[in-house]
């Protein structure tokens, strides 16, 4: 063989020798990135499951009827607080006595 050719087939096997190297590299490089949208889309799942149980919880009748009750209970309570007394003649008013459940009933 002459030296040419030998030249020329070490530059041949030594280009294809890099381009495996450099394919091999990028390879990696691309399943590196593959895996971290696989853990985003993951994450993105487990928020998706959180999110979908919170709207069942919420489309659930007995829990709209409790919220639309605390919410008539709340209104009510404010708007008795703003009440102003029909007179306002500066006494104070106390709730209505009640029966005293220590005495006992004599028969």
């Amino acid at each position: 063989m002459t030296l040419t050719r030998t030249i020329v087939i070490l530059g041949g096997a030594l280009c294809i020798l890099l381009a495996a190297v450099i394919l091999r590299a990028e390879t990696t490089r691309m399943q590196y990135e593959t895996s971290l949208i696989e853990q985003k889309i993951d994450a993105a799942r487990q928020e998706l499951q959180q999110r979908e149980m919170e709207l069942a919880r919420w489309r659930n009748p007995a829990h709209i009827r409790e919220r639309v009750q605390e919410m008539r209970m709340a209104d009510s309570a404010e708007e008795a607080a703003k009440k102003k007394p029909d007179k306002d003649d500066g006494k104070v008013r106390l709730p209505p006595r009640q029966k005293n459940p220590t005495k006992a009933k004599k028969p």
